[in-house]
């Protein structure tokens, strides 16, 4: 499995754990140009849609977006902490300090 197919197995993983607004398909593939480097693992994530009403109603939460976004995080620190020989925060019991959205 390439490093993408895998990163975005584990952000979708973390992102199930934040918010119900994921697409019924969640996983896709598309040509962009940011997505086509077969050695810079790459993911787009489309987290809803402003003219859907509860997609909005949740995105405009500040509680929404830093679930979201600590999510992310994670998902980042558990796919490429182990990558680099470390341990991932999250792992490790560690609390992240992260300054919330406003």
């Amino acid at each position: 499995m390439n490093q993408s197919i895998s990163f975005a197995h584990t952000a979708l993983h973390e992102l199930t754990k934040a918010t119900d607004i994921l697409s019924p398909d969640p996983e896709r593939s598309a040509n962009f140009v940011v997505l086509r480097s077969p050695v810079v693992p790459s993911v787009l994530i489309e987290m809803g849609y402003l003219s859907n009403a509860h997609d909005c109603h949740q995105m405009a939460t500040s509680v929404w977006r830093n679930r979201v976004a600590e999510a992310i995080a994670d998902a980042v620190d558990r796919h490429f902490a182990p990558l680099a020989g470390n341990t991932p925060v999250a792992a490790r019991g560690r609390v992240r300090t992260r300054r919330p959205v406003e």
